[in-house]
């Protein structure tokens, strides 16, 4: 679990906007059995919870139906370029 969490935040690290599929996942991992890695790592609630607090959510990459990969949750709004925040009254 913590080594899955740790590739996910070294995912990100690198990748700021990045997909990371779980099959590169599992593969970086170097678990084969998709069952064993989603009962063992996916589903569970600690691995849940440290994406949570990463700020990453499962999301569906591609053509597929189901959820296959990580990805940074949209920020709603960020700080606008060149703006220096101070108002004027």
């Amino acid at each position: 679990m913590a080594q899955a969490v740790a590739q996910v935040q070294a995912f990100f690290a690198d990748n700021e906007d990045g997909v990371y599929l779980y099959k590169d996942l599992r593969g970086d991992l170097g678990i084969t059995d998709t069952s064993n890695f989603n009962k063992t790592i996916r589903k569970h609630n600690t691995f849940m919870a440290a994406l949570g607090e990463m700020g990453i959510e499962e999301v569906v990459h591609g053509n597929g139906r189901y959820r296959n990969a990580l990805a940074r949750k949209p920020q709603a709004f960020g700080p606008v370029e060149g703006s220096s925040y101070i108002a004027d009254v």
